[in-house]
């Protein structure tokens, strides 16, 4: 009865010790979920920080506008809008008989890109 008692208690010393030293007892399959657990934590803190210092970013910039903010406004040029048939190589202006089907909308420059001639009959690509 000594002798098991002497050893749990010489058990007992030991685990406190080993563990009062920082040795690790943990099994090797929680030590990687560990080390996964805490790089997803400190990068959760960093995510929360940064999303608290936009919301900072973007209140104090609404509290104090800059000379930029009431600049005028962009507008783009105007883009001439010419109109195609599906399966056609040409590209016409709104309301041209040789459109097929429906009319589909597109730029000129889109057309050109896509390969698309203008047609010979409503000549969209002459200025009205």
């Amino acid at each position: 009865m000594e002798m098991f008692l002497l050893l749990a208690v010489a058990a007992v010393l030991i685990s406190f010790f080993a563990f009062r030293e920082g040795r690790n007892t943990i099994p090797d399959e929680n030590k990687e979920y560990n080390t996964k657990y805490s790089a997803l934590h400190r990068l959760s803190q960093d995510q929360d920080k940064n999303e608290m210092q936009l919301s900072q970013e973007a209140e104090e910039i609404k509290n104090n506008p800059s000379e930029e903010d009431h600049a005028e406004p962009f507008i783009a040029p105007e883009v001439k809008m010419v109109y195609m048939s599906h399966g056609s190589k040409k590209y016409h202006k709104k309301g041209c008989k040789f459109i097929r089907e429906e009319e589909n909308p597109i730029s000129v420059s889109d057309a050109e890109a896509m390969g698309l001639t203008p047609c010979k009959v409503c000549k969209p690509n002459l200025e009205n």
